[in-house]
């Protein structure tokens, strides 16, 4: 609680007394206990007897409505939240009634242009009014019921309807005018998905087409790195709209854009242990191509392998873990002997392989392994990671594992998914609802028990670019109701023609069905597809050196199970190269798949960016004397690194850039903190 505090070292907390803290009348996580996440801070607060949604559309999450009006739900308190690291993002957070359990967040109304929030004074009120616009009306109320859900200390300050209505009205305002929507294809807001399933309104969960894939707009690069906001290096006192403009305008000066190459793979192993021939694994990685002359394995800088069924699930119930691990050292033995002997040639001048492995995380037969260059291995910071499972009692036979770090100042996270099987009536549904249960729950926390991020932990959409790789089970259906499957014969007929294939993937293909749907796949990409399907062949044995020929499985309709598809926020380049499937690897029922892409990573130097700060926006002495100092931005100098690992870091949140010798302890810490 000292360090939440802390990290804003302003004024005292006025709910609780932790020392140099808040704004008047904002309390800090003392007084919200865990309803509020550490990188947000709370800004206002007031009594509610209920949340309104009068948009028509079903904003908020239902199961605890008023059974003879859905659009009510009752509430106790309303929190205005504030992202610390992006102060210019705030939102509506209300909390449900005091059950046996305390208060829960019931709904999580982020403050753009999509949605606008009102105050009233009585659910008559509120039910009158129909805007055009999408709109939740909060209902305030007396009760003095709230004062014992927002502080556990005790007394807070109580704070008026006006005063409440001002705040509210201010950070709309900051929301305007700089266009925020949700969601949306920017960064904005995308920290609320970490108040989960039943928090968030159900229109952003259920976001329709045009909402996730708006048209590309005239903005400029986003202004968040590394999850940071760049506001947060200015002077309270220096307006954001007089900033704005100047920090986009000398962009050039403060960040380059650094090309960054990756290769992602993702291979259902069918249960079995991998080949004693590295070679034969090898071919995962061969003939990586990047689209020019030099092109190779040794041209990517981030390679990512996902597997699958890297032991039998039937080890999922098995308690001891030992026969899993057994699978899981082998995979990621293989592996690293595959990528040492193809970048063999690419060995430093001190002897170590081209490749070092940064990342790694299993759950039953899911297994995530992340290797980068070693050129680039000292600029990846801030690893995480996460799984959810799915499955039967969530056994962990289906589900996902992620991992994430920050290569330079961009933030990357990879997802290694297995949905729900089956081509049955219901199957195709099963997995839209895997696949936003991974979306809703994953959350990625930092590996190091030293670690105090104000972020810790994360959600899949808070990184600039997000990628998923693994076994989708997408099967090819007769029509967009996905009740029964295209058939054999049809898909096979279509596979001879290039023209032919393109169509049965938009008609019949499930992931392509369900992007069109909209809600949550439709938040990402996907390459065109123009390989054979991957799903499901006979196997052959590694030993067998006859001619291998694909031979699919009598009983099962083909489909194209295995697939890679991305997302890259407003302002971040992510152009795939090459997706293709690795025929070569055949001892399963699946072939690999892999994605070759290239994005134009960021990297800011931050004593350039506050040097442009001082002598573009300068604060006047008048204005400097009413407030302490803002906290010094440290980074790493030309000879000196954080790297994987490194001991460097702000003390409070780990942020990847470090700070400068200061006099003090008390000075190292980064604008986050």
């Amino acid at each position: 609680v000292q360090a939440a505090c802390h990290f804003a070292r302003r004024r005292e907390c006025e709910a609780c007394g932790w020392g140099g803290s808040m704004w008047p009348g904002e309390l800090c996580t003392a007084s919200t206990g865990e309803l509020v996440s550490k990188g947000a801070e709370v800004l206002g607060h007031a009594e509610a007897e209920a949340i309104v949604d009068a948009t028509g559309v079903g904003l908020l999450f239902a199961e605890i409505a008023v059974s003879d009006r859905p659009e009510v739900i009752k509430a106790s308190a309303a929190l205005l939240v504030r992202h610390r690291a992006r102060p210019t993002e705030a939102a509506l957070l209300m909390l449900g009634p005091v059950g046996c359990r305390g208060s829960r967040v019931v709904a999580a109304v982020p403050l753009c242009q999509s949605v606008l929030v009102r105050l009233v004074d009585s659910e008559a009120e509120a039910l009158e009014a129909r805007p055009e616009k999408p709109t939740v009306t909060v209902v305030l109320s007396g009760s003095e019921e709230a004062h014992a859900i927002i502080s556990e200390a005790g007394r807070p300050p109580k704070q008026d309807a006006e005063t409440f209505a001002q705040i509210l009205q201010q950070l709309q305002t900051v929301s305007e005018q700089h266009g925020y929507t949700f969601p949306g294809d920017g960064c904005n807001h995308d920290w609320i998905w970490s108040y989960g399933i039943t928090k968030i309104p159900m229109a952003f969960r259920e976001a329709a087409q045009a909402q996730w894939r708006g048209p590309k707009t005239g903005r400029s690069h986003s202004m968040v790195y590394g999850g940071v906001h760049v506001k947060s290096v200015l002077h309270r006192k220096v307006s954001w709209t007089q900033a704005g403009p100047v920090l986009t305008q000398h962009q050039d000066e403060y960040c380059r854009e650094v090309p960054v190459r990756l290769v992602a793979v993702t291979f259902n192993c069918g249960g079995h242990m991998p080949s004693a021939e590295s070679s034969y694994v090898g071919e995962l990685f061969a003939g990586v191509d990047f689209g020019d002359a030099s092109s190779s394995l040794m041209q990517a800088d981030v390679v990512v392998v996902a597997l699958q069924e890297s032991c039998p699930l039937a080890l999922a119930v098995d308690i001891t873990d030992t026969m899993a691990q057994m699978h899981h050292a082998a995979w990621a033995a293989a592996i690293s002997r595959a990528l040492h002997a193809t970048g063999r040639e690419g060995k430093a001048e001190n002897g170590n392989v081209a490749f070092r492995m940064v990342a790694e995380k299993r759950l039953v037969g899911l297994q995530l392994l992340a290797f980068v260059k070693e050129e680039v291995a000292e600029s990846v910071t801030n690893l995480r990671s996460a799984c959810v499972r799915c499955g039967a009692l969530g056994a962990g036979n289906k589900g996902a594992v992620a991992v994430s770090f920050t290569l330079f100042s961009t933030s990357f996270c990879f997802v290694d998914c297995h949905l729900a099987a089956g081509e049955t009536d219901g199957s195709a549904h099963e997995r839209a609802h895997n696949f936003r249960q991974v979306l809703q729950s994953m959350r990625l926390e930092s590996d190091s028990a030293r670690s105090a991020h104000v972020h810790d932990p994360q959600n899949v959409f808070e990184h600039d670019v997000v990628l998923f790789a693994g076994d989708f089970n997408m099967r090819l259906w007769s029509d967009a109701s996905m009740q029964s499957v295209l058939g054999r014969e049809r898909t096979m007929a279509a596979l001879d023609d290039d023209e032919l294939h393109r169509g049965l993937m938009a008609k019949h293909d499930e992931l392509c069905l369900q992007r069109e749907k909209g809600g949550a796949f439709a938040a990402f990409e996907e390459a065109p597809l123009l390989f054979a399907p991957t799903y499901k062949l006979k196997p052959v044995k590694p030993s067998n050196n006859k001619e291998k020929t694909d031979i699919y499985d009598s009983k099962r309709a083909p489909a194209f199970c295995d697939r890679v598809f991305w997302r890259a926020r407003l302002g971040v380049k992510a152009e795939a190269v090459a997706y293709e499937r690795v025929s070569a690897v055949d001892f399963s029922d699946h072939r690999p798949v892999r994605l070759s892409l290239r994005v134009l990573a960021s990297e800011v130097n931050w004593h350039r960016l506050q040097r442009l700060i001082s002598s573009e926006l300068p604060v006047s002495a008048e204005q400097e004397g009413q407030l302490e100092a803002l906290p010094r931005l440290l980074v790493e100098t030309e000879n000196e690194t954080a790297g994987v690992g490194g001991n460097n870091h702000c003390f409070d949140c780990r942020f990847g850039d470090r700070f400068a010798d200061q006099p003090t302890s008390d000075s190292n810490h980064c604008v986050v903190a």
